[in-house]
C-alpha cells in the first residue's frame, strides 16, 4: 500500500504557533505581548511565502480583533509584522531590482 507523503511546509511552524497563541484564554497582563507575538509570527510567515503569510496575517488580526474587541490590536500586530514584511520586500527587490510583489 502506497501513501502520499507531503513534505513539511515552511509555514507549518509559524501558523501552528500562531494558532496556539490565539487559542489560549486572554490574560489581561499579557495582551500586548501576545499581540506582538502573533504579528511577529505572521510577519515571519509573510517573509517565507507572501500569499499564504498575508492570509495568515489578516486572519490573525481579524481573530484577535474579534476576541479582544479593540481596534488597537491591529496596530500592535502590524507593528510586529512590519520588520518581516520590509525584509521580504528588500530581499525580493535586491534580487529583481524592481518593486513589485514576489
Amino acid at each position: 500500500m502506497l501513501t502520499a507523503v507531503c513534505p513539511p511546509s515552511p509555514l507549518q511552524s509559524p501558523s501552528s504557533l500562531n494558532l496556539a497563541v490565539l487559542a489560549r484564554p486572554s490574560d489581561a497582563g499579557w495582551i500586548v505581548g501576545r499581540l506582538l507575538l502573533i504579528g511577529a509570527l505572521a510577519g515571519f510567515a509573510y517573509a517565507l511565502e507572501q500569499p499564504t503569510g498575508g492570509l495568515l496575517l489578516a486572519a490573525g488580526a481579524v481573530t484577535a480583533v474579534a476576541r479582544l474587541r479593540r481596534p488597537s490590536t491591529v496596530v500592535w500586530i502590524a507593528l510586529a509584522a512590519l520588520p518581516w514584511i520590509v525584509l521580504h520586500h528588500a530581499v525580493v527587490y535586491s534580487y529583481g531590482r524592481y518593486a513589485r510583489t514576489a
